[in-house]
């Protein structure tokens, strides 16, 4: 069985949620990203970058702890 941090980063969480965050910013630069929007993104780049290593997964972890406060601020895609 796959835990959490394994599936989002592996793709199959998320997979929709980012290709809806690069649509709404490719048709609206200031088109603000929903909560879930913005972990996705950043988990898709964390993925990208890092594969399955350790800290990637530790990151992943991390953000899906966040609170949308602290994911308020401007994402550039």
């Amino acid at each position: 069985m796959m835990n959490r941090q394994h599936a989002i980063m592996t793709g199959v969480v998320f997979p929709r949620l980012v290709a809806s965050a690069v649509a709404k910013r490719a048709e609206n630069p200031a088109a603000p990203l929903s909560h879930a929007e913005t972990i996705a993104v950043l988990l898709d780049r964390t993925r990208n970058r890092w594969g399955d290593s350790p800290a990637a997964l530790e990151l992943a972890e991390r953000l899906g702890n966040l609170s949308g406060r602290e994911l308020a601020l401007p994402l550039r895609l």
